[in-house]
């Protein structure tokens, strides 16, 4: 949750509650610590904006749900470069 804070206005309560919910929470936590971590390690490379970072989270999140090939058809980018979303979805998938 934490390094998501500055892309999520989602509580503590609400994160919760989602993984509560899940019909499979073990596998969720983990899909979310992993685009936490690709988020923070790609984010920590370069000095993008938080318009920019908004963005990225959105690109990672989309991966997280769609085929690679998929994707780029599925995101409308405006604070990012086109190479740099594909850039972002190697990332998520390397």
């Amino acid at each position: 949750m934490a390094s998501l804070d500055e892309v999520s206005d989602w509580s503590l309560e609400k994160w919760e509650d989602g993984f509560r919910r899940d019909a499979n929470p073990d596998r969720e936590l983990a899909i979310w610590t992993y685009i936490a971590n690709v988020y923070r390690d790609y984010t920590s490379e370069y000095n993008f904006s938080v318009d920019q970072k908004k963005e990225l989270f959105r690109v990672f999140f989309t991966c997280s749900m769609s085929p690679k090939e998929a994707v780029m058809k599925d995101l409308n980018l405006s604070s990012i470069s086109l190479e740099e979303a594909e850039k972002s979805v190697e990332a998520f998938y390397g």
